[in-house]
């Protein structure tokens, strides 16, 4: 059971589901998350999990995720700063992990977020033992520059009963794209009361929209709800 720890802590339950389509799905796709969040004053610890269910890939458990934040103060201007480190078991032979650390300020309107990521792809011990790899060979390829960021802008101020947003980002809760390959987001939250709130988005995936042509790769449509447990 879920509890809280102390009377000035408590815990967030975030839950949501994702359908959409992509070039490699081989038709729609259902993913489905759930995050957890503890808050103590100003500082949070966070984790979640994602299970995927595809055409094109039988791998369920496709990622998950823990996290550590906290609000500051520097010059009397503030900003939130918040290290992370996932893992993307993405397929039956090779995994993705990344870490790194965000940083972001926001106001009534407009918020951002902007940090870098390493990102790790790695064969599987299995994969490695099945095909005889030695030690020496390549079974892992590291990127140690990945720029992450966010722009957003909400109609209303983050008190209101209801909000609706629009983003360029090039993160979700378990996904980072290269930076040339930002999503476009809309978003509608709905706060039911002040421990429960619904929200509905759509996101759109695009490949190299910095480049002189943006492709499209997919996109997919999110229905979820969060809640306060004190």
């Amino acid at each position: 059971m879920l509890c809280c720890f102390c009377a000035n802590a408590c815990i967030n339950q975030e839950s949501y589901i994702d359908i959409g389509h992509n070039n490699i799905t081989e038709g729609a796709f259902l993913r489905m998350a759930s995050v957890s969040l503890f808050e103590l004053s100003n500082y949070r610890a966070g984790t979640g999990f994602l299970l995927s269910f595809s055409n094109h890939c039988n791998k369920r458990f496709t990622g998950w995720f823990i996290n550590a934040s906290g609000d500051f103060k520097i010059k009397k201007i503030p900003f939130e700063a918040c290290v992370f480190y996932r893992i993307n078991p993405f397929s039956e032979i090779m995994k993705e992990i990344n870490w790194g650390i965000l940083l972001g300020y926001g106001g009534d309107h407009f918020r951002l977020k902007l940090g870098n990521n390493f990102r790790l792809y790695k064969l599987n011990k299995s994969t490695i033992k099945e095909h005889g790899l030695s030690k020496d060979a390549r079974t892992r390829i590291f990127e140690p520059r990945n720029l992450m960021y966010s722009f957003a802008y909400y109609i209303m101020p983050a008190d209101h009963k209801w909000n609706a947003s629009a983003s360029i980002v090039n993160f979700d809760s378990f996904l980072i794209q290269q930076e040339t390959n930002p999503m476009i987001t809309g978003r509608f939250l709905y706060n039911v009361n002040s421990r429960l709130h619904v929200y509905w988005e759509i996101w759109y995936q695009s490949a190299g929209m910095f480049n002189l042509q943006a492709n499209y790769f997919g996109f997919y449509f999110r229905t979820g709800l969060s809640w306060q447990i004190k």
